[in-house]
């Protein structure tokens, strides 16, 4: 799929490499991360996300060729999981001070009645 010579050219940052290597592993890896949040502008983003995290510690570090597509799956794995402990740390904030103690009781009785 890769060969290890467009790697390291897309390392020292060959543009064209670099392009080359997104084309061959842009379906894989969509198709890996849209599973897991099917929505597709969500999957979009996540995968653009992906290929910058990658490309930047691509350029710091070497990755085994055979390895990058498993590599790019754990960068977006991380990603997701990042995003889904950010929205489960956000919470609804209730003012305990509005609530109406009487109209709630209001609404539970409508409700069961119908």
């Amino acid at each position: 799929m890769l060969d290890a010579d467009k790697l390291n050219k897309a390392q020292k940052g060959d543009l064209e490499c670099i392009e080359e290597i997104c084309k061959k592993t842009w379906e894989p890896l969509y198709r890996f991360i849209y599973y897991r949040v099917q929505n597709r502008e969500e999957a979009e983003d996540i995968t653009q996300e992906t290929y910058v995290r990658a490309l930047s510690y691509l350029q710091k570090n070497s990755i085994d060729v055979n390895k990058y597509i498993a590599f790019l799956k754990t960068v977006a794995l991380n990603i997701l999981r990042d995003k889904w402990r950010k929205n489960k740390r956000r919470s609804v904030t209730v003012d305990i001070e509005s609530v109406n103690p009487s109209w709630i009781s209001t609404q539970a009785q409508t409700e069961a009645s119908t």
